[in-house]
């Protein structure tokens, strides 16, 4: 058998970065939200309250995801309402509207799970043609709305108030909106085309400047937006729909796993490969405690970003409304494995626990293929790194142990970037 210093990994392929703090401007009052990308740092604010309607501009992912094309949402976190008016529907659109009972109105709210769902879509039928704001036709492949909707938006010093329907979105293209004064005066209309806006998540209609804003970076441009936003919240043991937050959602397609009550500078990233989620405010708000601008402490988080690295981002600094900054601590873990090692099928370390030497064992059930093996210790130290080449069929080697502190590790054992992984606890 060949000797060697076996190498820990924590499943990734490039090196552990050191951790720098970075500095997230909302601008006072927190006015601004901020795209953030993780791999250079890049920032870019957007203007908070220049917008009312947030308009999708993906393709409709027919037949998997269809609605994730229809999402629109609203600007709760400029304290802007959306009802659907009872009782109406887009063809009332030109008779008087009644807001007498409005008080009794349920408001909707946009989820903070998921992008591919908006307000709009809170009346959604299990019809899988069916988007909650209106209805697929098969013949003209356009979506037509069948709701009314009233927009309360807040215009300081006051509500603004507008009653609004989604025409259509046709044949998953073309945008078509009308509004309007309660009473029918001040009639407006857009049309958005989603092919001007190629790359992006959503584009921002201002309902009273009439006004389409292209805010946001390309989606694969961004990681983490922080900034004002709306949720529901328990205070007091009391849940308050539709209250605005300062927190931070996460990109279509980045992954978080948090790492709560555990201290946040031996928290380990392998602890947590199982508990990645794609919800949007698995981040959230609740970094801080309700009211006040302390953070909470044990608490930190990993994020696999869009270049397919993962960060372990930790919150050092909120300065609440007074100057609307956040900063975060990050560091870089390395790229995300997905993949699994073809020449390391039945990989085991023998004995486990073990103290000066254990043996590792694999069958190749490829081919040769020189392997690499690299040795962490949980806090993301490498140790050692060791390369042997594996023939096929069974594949032992001796590690030796004594170099290494008593405490927990994780081997990784590449073929190129595939890795196979497993604990082994040095005592």
């Amino acid at each position: 058998m060949k000797k060697f210093l076996l190498a820990l990994s924590i499943g990734v392929s490039a090196a552990v970065s050191a951790q720098t703090v970075d500095t997230i401007y909302c601008t006072p009052g927190f006015a601004a939200r901020t795209y953030y990308r993780l791999s250079n740092k890049v920032q870019t604010p957007t203007p908070l309250s220049n917008w009312h309607l947030a308009i999708p501009v993906r393709a409709s992912a027919f037949p998997n995801n269809p609605i994730s094309g229809t999402s629109m949402r609203y600007n709760g976190g400029a304290g802007m309402k959306l009802y659907r008016v009872p009782g109406k529907t887009a063809a009332d659109y030109n008779a008087a509207l009644d807001t007498s009972g409005m008080s009794s109105w349920t408001n909707l709210t946009d989820p903070d799970t998921t992008w591919d769902i908006g307000a709009f879509n809170a009346n959604k039928s299990s019809d899988i043609f069916n988007f909650g704001w209106g209805t697929y036709n098969q013949n003209s492949h356009d979506v037509v709305g069948d709701s009314m909707y009233l927009l309360k938006i807040y215009n300081s010093p006051g509500f603004f108030y507008k009653k609004f329907i989604i025409e259509r979105l046709a044949y998953d293209t073309l945008w078509m909106f009308k509004w309007s004064n309660i009473d029918g005066t001040s009639p407006d209309s857009v049309t958005i085309n989603k092919k001007d806006f190629a790359g992006k998540n959503f584009v921002y209609l201002n309902v009273l400047a009439k006004n389409v804003l292209d805010n946001e970076p390309l989606s694969s441009n961004w990681d983490l937006l922080f900034g004002r936003y709306a949720t529901n919240v328990t205070l007091f043991s009391q849940t308050i729909n539709d209250y605005p937050v300062v927190g931070t959602l996460s990109n279509i397609g980045v992954q978080v796993a948090e790492a709560r009550g555990v201290d946040k500078t031996t928290a380990h990233n392998f602890t947590y490969r199982d508990s990645y989620t794609n919800n949007i405010s698995e981040i959230g708000w609740d970094w801080k405690a309700a009211l006040t601008s302390a953070l909470v402490d044990s608490l930190s988080y990993f994020v696999k970003a869009k270049d397919n690295n993962i960060y372990k981002l930790i919150f050092t600094y909120y300065g609440g409304n007074a100057n609307g900054k956040i900063a975060i601590a990050v560091q870089g873990l390395g790229t995300s494995i997905k993949k699994v090692n073809p020449y390391a099928s039945s990989f085991a370390v023998y004995p486990n626990p073990a103290s000066t030497t254990a043996t590792l064992i694999f069958s190749n059930t490829v081919g040769d293929k020189q392997q690499t093996i690299r040795v962490y210790d949980m806090a993301g130290k490498q140790w050692i790194t060791s390369t042997i080449e594996s023939v096929s069929g069974l594949n032992t080697s001796e590690i030796d142990l004594s170099n290494l502190p008593k405490g927990l590790y994780i081997i990784s054992l590449f073929a190129g970037d595939y890795p196979a992984q497993q604990r082994l606890l040095v005592k």
